[in-house]
């Protein structure tokens, strides 16, 4: 493994351990205000991890390809009937 690519493993190691002592804490102080409470920060430390994750990868963040509308569809249809 190139040396780089080293650097890089051992920082996201870094990171995810960081990250699950963050969570730990954080989580652990809220327990006393409810479940839904737990939930949702959860959810937003999860977020923001990911994210940092992602940039630490060096990763681009994906995006949905998007489907053509109904009325292009049927346009570029009707066209192609046309024409036989």
């Amino acid at each position: 493994m190139p040396q780089s690519g080293r650097l890089k493993q051992t920082a996201i190691i870094q990171a995810k351990r960081r990250h699950w002592e963050e969570q730990e804490h954080k989580l652990s102080h809220l327990a006393k205000y409810g479940r839904s409470l737990v939930t949702f920060t959860r959810y937003c430390l999860k977020i923001k991890q990911r994210e940092e994750l992602r940039q630490l990868r060096g990763e681009a963040r994906r995006r949905r390809e998007k489907r053509p509308r109904f009325a292009t569809w049927l346009h570029s249809y009707g066209i192609a009937l046309q024409a036989e």
